[in-house]
Order: C-alpha cells, then sequence, then structure tokens
C-alpha cells in the first residue's frame, strides 16, 4: 500500500489507510458545539479488482446519554433505597430469586441481603408457621401477576424469635 502521505482522499486506500489508525468509537464536536459520539467499523473488499471499502457509522450520542441519564437514575434511587429502614427487593418471578435486596434486610428479618441473594425463596423458610398460607396464597398470587399493595407477615429470625 503506499505511503497515507501520497494517497488522495478520492482513492479507497487513502480511506483504509485513515480507517487503520481510527478507533472504532469516534468523538466528535459539531458546528454547534455539541460533543457527538460514533462507533464506525469498515472492511475493504474488491469488486471488479478495484480496491473499496464498506463503512458503517452510526451516531451513539443519544445511546450515550440515555445510558448516562439511566446511571444516575440508578444511584439516585439506590442512595434513596438504602436509607430506608424497610427492607426493598427486586424479585424475579417465579423462581424467587433475589435480584436486589436493601442492606435494612438484616434489621428487618435478622438475615443479611446476600443470605436471602444467596437461597432462592429463602423468604418461605423464615415465614412464621401462622403465616404459612397467607404467604402460599400471596406467592401464587405473585406468580399469576397480582401485586398486593403491601405484604405483612411474622418471620423467624436466626434466633428463633419472631419478627414483624
Amino acid at each position: 500500500m503506499p505511503s497515507r502521505d501520497s494517497l488522495t482522499v478520492e482513492t479507497p486506500e487513502f480511506m483504509l489507510a485513515a480507517l487503520e489508525q481510527a478507533p472504532d468509537a469516534v468523538i466528535v464536536v459539531d458546528s454547534d458545539g455539541r460533543v457527538r459520539h460514533f462507533i464506525a467499523s469498515s472492511q475493504p473488499i474488491t469488486i471488479g479488482g478495484e480496491a473499496h471499502v464498506v463503512s458503517y457509522i452510526r451516531d451513539v450520542s443519544e445511546l450515550n446519554r440515555l445510558s448516562d441519564a439511566l446511571t444516575q437514575s440508578e444511584e439516585r434511587f439506590r442512595g434513596l433505597v438504602e436509607g430506608l429502614s424497610d427492607a426493598v427487593y427486586r424479585m424475579s418471578l417465579p423462581d424467587g430469586r433475589y435480584e436486589y435486596l436493601s442492606p435494612a434486610a438484616i434489621d428487618v428479618f435478622g438475615y443479611s441481603a446476600r443470605e436471602f441473594m444467596e437461597g432462592p425463596l429463602s423468604i418461605r423458610e423464615i415465614i412464621h408457621p401462622d403465616y404459612a398460607d397467607y404467604f402460599q396464597e400471596m406467592w401464587k398470587g405473585l406468580v399469576q401477576g397480582r401485586m398486593a399493595p403491601r405484604y405483612e407477615y411474622k418471620v423467624t429470625d436466626p434466633e428463633g424469635c419472631d419478627r414483624w
């Protein structure tokens, strides 16, 4: 391939040389001063014995902005939730796997968030026997897509004491 200095913008060789030196992610400041983010992918091809470049360039500025906004929102939510004295959780259904449980779990249930995260349906194991039927009914409703505005039941902590 000729040296980059000897190539003109019109030649596929120049494009290939430029793309070989360019990263896959490109940041550009447009004429309005806005920062734009692009991803680019290029592949050399030969058509009729002539070298060409096929390129795909996508403006991902909005995706980056949305991703940043989502990250900030998640950080604000986590800060709010982790400051509550109530246990807050996110669980996948129907398997009952905890995806998130706030640190207050230890104060509410006597078990750490980690203990819940490591044992799917562990809440079922600590439900007080007097509330087993209620729990089963509520669980069945959850799996069928019915969510009560709140759940209230007694649990037994690691020392065998009852907690509300």
